[in-house]
């Protein structure tokens, strides 16, 4: 740990723990079988499987772990995979537009995909 931060660990312990963690969320969605994404497999699963995936840019924050090393991670650990990741900009409350009952949605994407 750093000496003068002493509750963050160094980006490499903090990269090491995201690749496990990664590697064990793939493999926890794997575990549900096919999703509906699929359209040759679609006909055998239900509503009750994951979807989508949305994070932000995780370790980046603050950990202050680069976001480029994360992004590295996140991209082998799910290359090939069928479910999309979508990875969310912050964006300034300033750039929403209000759309019904207390419901924001952003008035342009910051989204950038995983899994390539």
């Amino acid at each position: 740990m750093y000496a003068n931060n002493p509750g963050r660990d160094p980006p490499e312990a903090i990269l090491t723990s995201t690749t496990m963690a990664l590697e064990e969320f793939r493999t926890w969605l794997e575990d549900f079988g096919p999703s509906n994404f699929n359209e040759a497999t679609n006909w055998r699963t239900d509503d009750d499987k994951p979807g989508e995936i949305w994070s932000g840019k995780f370790n980046s924050g603050a950990f202050r772990v680069d976001w480029e090393r994360t992004k590295k991670i996140l991209e082998n650990e799910f290359a090939g995979f069928e479910r999309p990741w979508t990875v969310v900009d912050k964006i300034a409350k300033k750039n929403y537009e209000h759309r019904g009952d207390l419901h924001f949605e952003p008035s342009h994407s910051g989204d950038d995909r995983g899994n390539k």
